[in-house]
């Protein structure tokens, strides 16, 4: 198969389904139970097609990527090849893997609401937590974002505040996502997300 390399720009690879937290509105239904979505020897040739495609954009999730075995071994081969790496995570685990954040160029953190009653529900954890991991990236040359996936719960009265927390914490983008069905055994389904870049 032949591809128009001017319309692949970029591509969004997810490489495990195992996360250490468990939200309600996954749309992998990740946990710590799960798998890994790729297998190491499989790495290279991977890496290889993206190269050969010219693309220079990988942003790597999951789950939660910073469980993945093999995640510096692919960070550092990415950037070897001059590859922009974005990295989406939940944050909490950064602290014991700062070894990977010399390769990567931005991490995008996930948070619904800076209510920690609101993000107990959704996430597991609390706006503490979140604190903690952008405390930590500020010491790194790394642009941070933050995803927000719209619901219910905290479609009203807490974007604002969203907002207002990110300016205060040097934060470059918001990404958002609108869920518009979840009912197990289906999966969530998303609608296109906005984006707000809050600097240059």
């Amino acid at each position: 198969m032949k591809y128009n390399q001017r319309f692949i720009t970029k591509i969004s690879w997810i490489i495990t389904s195992k996360c250490n937290l468990h939200c309600k509105h996954c749309y992998l239904d990740a946990s710590p139970n799960n798998y890994d979505l790729v297998n190491k020897r499989h790495l290279s040739d991977i890496i290889r097609k993206i190269v050969d495609l010219n693309i220079k954009v990988v942003y790597i999730s999951g789950g939660e990527p910073l469980l993945y075995p093999y995640l510096k071994y692919l960070l550092r081969e990415l950037k070897n090849n001059e590859l922009w790496i974005g990295l989406c995570t939940n944050g909490t685990l950064l602290a014991r893997r700062q070894d990977i954040l010399k390769y990567v160029d931005y991490i995008s953190i996930g948070i619904e609401s800076v209510d920690s009653k609101i993000l107990k529900y959704i996430r597991g954890i609390s706006i503490e937590d979140i604190k903690k991991s952008l405390s930590l990236l500020a010491k790194y040359s790394i642009d941070v974002g933050i995803d927000v996936t719209l619901m219910s719960i905290n479609l009203v009265n807490h974007f604002e505040d969203i907002i207002y927390f990110a300016l205060e914490n040097n934060i470059s983008k918001i990404d958002i996502l609108s869920l518009i069905h979840i009912s197990k055994p289906t999966r969530p389904l998303y609608m296109s997300y906005a984006v707000f870049c809050l600097k240059k």
